[in-house]
């Protein structure tokens, strides 16, 4: 059984997941499709919060996913030099 905790971590995950294939399928980027076979999972996890956890979580998951892509332009940027 997960605390209280690990169920809220677990939930922000999920909202990471949930946004990368939110992207995908408007990118139509083929690479992430796997995720679409945990969206009821994730679906089911995240309509157990309360709205104002909801936006928490995805206000971090939106905010996580920035700093990847940053990172990631800044390193793909640097070897271009």
């Amino acid at each position: 059984m997960l605390s209280a905790g690990e169920y809220k971590e677990l939930g922000f995950l999920m909202c990471v997941f949930g946004l990368i294939n939110t992207q995908k399928d408007e990118a139509n980027n083929e690479d992430i499709k796997v995720l679409e076979a945990f969206g009821e999972d994730i679906s089911k996890l995240i309509n157990r919060y309360e709205i104002a956890d909801q936006q928490k979580a995805k206000t971090k998951a939106k905010k996580f996913l920035n700093a990847i892509v940053n990172r990631a332009d800044k390193k793909r940027c640097d070897n271009r030099t």
